[in-house]
């Protein structure tokens, strides 16, 4: 049971911090040499900026960015330095694999599941966002839920069919996800 704890706060550091990483970091490596000696100081300051363009060009060279479009939002990932396109492949790799375990509108995603069937399996990283979600719930005191699709979905955020929706419909559609109603049929069952 603490390994699983410990697992768990190690996914959630571990993202965080990829995330942190992705928001890049730069060096500076320019120095200024001072000499009385003007010949050596134009030699230097020559050899200095040929060492900074080629710093500058190693920068460029370890850096990797890659357009993705995941979880119905456009992002941009950059990072930088040595690994930078490994970096980039993986946040890549890791983005998808949550959006396919979290897709609403991916009929194999394991939420698109749940909410089809009342019910179902969940691997250890949704279940773990699962109960992570019903925690916020509580503590934001019912202002952040996860059962507040079948209102995204009245509006049309989830298939692009915009519409405002009748006054009496969103009441409706409220008493359906408000966590007394279905946080509460939301259960997470250790296996």
């Amino acid at each position: 049971m603490r390994m699983d704890k410990i697992r768990k706060k190690y996914l959630l550091i571990t993202t965080v911090t990829v995330i942190a990483m992705l928001g890049g970091c730069g060096t500076d490596r320019s120095v200024k040499i001072y000499t009385a000696d003007s010949e050596i100081a134009a030699e230097e300051s020559s050899t200095q900026k040929m060492a900074d363009a080629q710093s500058q060009q190693e920068n460029e060279s370890t850096q990797a960015s890659r357009d993705i479009f995941a979880m119905d939002t456009y992002m941009n990932v950059t990072a930088y330095g040595v690994g930078a396109n490994e970096a980039v492949r993986r946040a890549e790799e890791k983005i998808e694999r949550l959006d396919s375990l979290l897709s609403t509108g991916d009929q194999n995603s394991e939420i698109y599941q749940i909410n089809q069937n009342g019910g179902g399996i969940l691997s250890e990283d949704t279940a773990y966002l699962v109960e992570r979600s019903l925690d916020l719930y509580q503590s934001t005191n019912g202002a952040f839920d996860i059962a507040i699709y079948p209102v995204m979905k009245a509006w049309g955020f989830t298939d692009d069919n915009f519409r405002v929706p009748e006054e009496e419909e969103l009441q409706e559609l409220l008493t359906l996800f408000k966590a007394k109603g279905a946080g509460k049929n939301i259960k997470v069952k250790k296996m």
